[in-house]
């Protein structure tokens, strides 16, 4: 967890906790997908920042940036899968 606490630091991963919990809790159908839109912009934007980290080719880093990367694509998908079924 050292390039998260580094780069994108505890901010961004309680943002997205957040916002799926707001969704949950949204008034209407059509205010939980766009919480829920909100939540996929912001784990596809986590993605992408990831992305572009340069590890100086420390293994250690790299798997880690890697398994980072894998969750916040799996995050997408799950929203995405969500909004689907939702609209």
């Amino acid at each position: 967890m050292k390039i998260v606490l580094s780069l994108l630091g505890h901010q961004d991963l309680w943002e997205l906790i957040i916002l799926y919990i707001e969704a949950n809790e949204s008034i209407s159908k059509k205010d939980f997908v766009l919480r829920i839109k909100i939540s996929r912009k912001e784990a596809k934007e986590s993605r992408f920042w990831l992305r572009l980290v340069d590890t100086n080719n420390n293994e250690d880093l790299e798997r880690e940036r890697r398994e980072l990367v894998q969750e916040a694509t799996e995050l997408m998908n799950i929203f995405s899968s969500i909004m689907r079924k939702s609209e």
